[in-house]
């Protein structure tokens, strides 16, 4: 069925293009894409995807891929609530980071992350949600502690808080918390985020010499800050115990509450690590996302 549309998109944060898709263009029940090359030194593509006969909570889901330095960029996948949101989060999932998506705003890789399985999850409790897709620089794992990465981290915020007035909270589970820790210790002013919450945070590295969060002065965060953890988290760099050890270690955060999570899954005990399992909240997802958003929510 052909129909007459005009949408506004984001090819830019803070700026606008109109893009009339009136004639020629059939949109399906799965919905509308388009993809648009921009001159941007900050983005060089856009692709935007409308569900107009989406039946949850999802309103809206984009694909913005962000320019950070020659031969160097990273994607966010963005999804709006229904409602206008007065929080949102990003997202950034554990291991190399790097995760893909595919047009129609699918995941094709580190699709069984827990923060990326439980996306729409946290859009249900009325959050404005972006996955973090780290950049080709994590290869590195020390990328995660670099002031480069906080700076890219910083933009994004920055330029999330312009276009949709918001608060902005940084979310991180396993190696991801790193990243949310060198954002919320290094950002100042305007691209500093609100809040951060740290998921089955990395603490111990049993001396392989990859990073951890406590390589950072964590004990400097000084922005609200929620440590979650399965009591029963096995994986030997991620440790209950371990846990308990890094919140004491947030002297400075003005609002901090540690929480410790039951129930659920344990998975394959050889995949103790993976998402598949404790170490992701598997079979409590939606327990752990409502206390994370609920977190979020009760803040002043």
């Amino acid at each position: 069925m052909q129909r007459s549309h005009s949408y506004k998109i984001c090819y830019r944060f803070g700026d606008n293009l109109n893009i009339d898709v009136s004639n020629g263009y059939t949109v399906m029940n799965r919905g509308f894409s388009a993809a648009i090359k921009l001159r941007s030194s900050f983005l060089a593509l856009v692709v935007i995807s409308f569900f107009p006969s989406w039946s949850g909570k999802l309103s809206a889901q984009e694909i913005i891929q962000q320019k950070l330095r020659p031969g160097s960029s990273h994607s966010l996948l963005l999804l709006q609530p229904t409602t206008k949101p007065k929080h949102a989060v990003i997202l950034f999932a554990g291991g190399h980071g790097m995760v893909e998506f595919e047009k129609d705003g699918s995941i094709s890789r580190m699709r069984g992350n827990f923060l990326v399985r439980s996306r729409k999850l946290f859009v249900n409790n009325g959050l404005l949600v972006g996955i973090y897709s780290m950049p080709a620089e994590s290869d590195d794992w020390d990328f995660r502690l670099s002031n480069t990465h906080a700076e890219d981290v910083g933009k994004l915020i920055r330029d999330i808080k312009l276009k949709y007035q918001v608060d902005v909270w940084l979310i991180g589970h396993s190696r991801g918390s790193i990243s949310v820790a060198n954002a919320g210790l290094k950002l100042k002013g305007s691209p500093k985020p609100t809040g951060l919450i740290f998921a089955a945070s990395v603490v111990d590295t049993g001396n392989r010499g990859q990073p951890k969060v406590t390589d950072l002065e964590v004990e400097d965060i000084n922005i609200p800050s929620l440590v979650i953890h399965h009591r029963d988290d096995n994986c030997y760099v991620t440790l209950h115990s371990d846990a308990k050890y890094f919140f004491k270690k947030l002297k400075n955060s003005p609002r901090k509450e540690f929480v410790t999570m039951e129930g659920g899954e344990a998975g394959w005990e050889e995949h103790a690590c993976k998402s598949k399992s404790h170490h992701g909240f598997l079979d409590i997802e939606k327990e752990t996302v409502k206390r994370i958003s609920d977190w979020i929510k009760s803040a002043r």
